[in-house]
């Protein structure tokens, strides 16, 4: 997970602030991903419900940064759909995964600090 790949890391580099920022990255990340896996379970649009926990799972690898990726044409196998469908519904997972920490962000800052905020969590999650 996220937060596992922080605390490996050696927490003497970072200054209390840098600190802080990847630890509010890290919590926001795994509220927004638990909203993301409940709300595709519930999705009618993606079928029953073990297919859509399986969709979920493969499609989320295309969230990351730096996770292995599963290839369009294994998923596409695995859900019996075209590379392109495949494709499609990374495109819109990610797209949900944006607007979910949009709005798990908004929450939690004042909206004249929000598009300082969303820099401040940009960089924490790459650094």
């Amino acid at each position: 997970s996220a937060q596992d790949k922080y605390e490996m890391e050696a927490a003497d580099h970072l200054t209390p602030d840098r600190y802080f920022d990847r630890a509010l990255a890290t919590s926001l990340l795994e509220r927004v991903m638990e909203r993301l896996y409940l709300e595709h379970l519930q999705s009618p649009a993606a079928g029953r419900r073990e297919q859509r926990r399986k969709e979920f799972e493969l499609l989320k690898t295309h969230l990351a940064w730096d996770e292995d990726k599963i290839p369009y044409t294994v998923i596409a196998a695995e859900l019996g759909i075209t590379p392109g469908n495949a494709r499609i519904k990374v495109q819109r997972l990610r797209k949900h995964f944006a607007g979910l920490l949009r709005e798990e962000l908004a929450r939690i800052c004042e909206p004249e600090l929000f598009d300082d905020e969303w820099q401040a969590l940009l960089q924490a999650l790459h650094s």
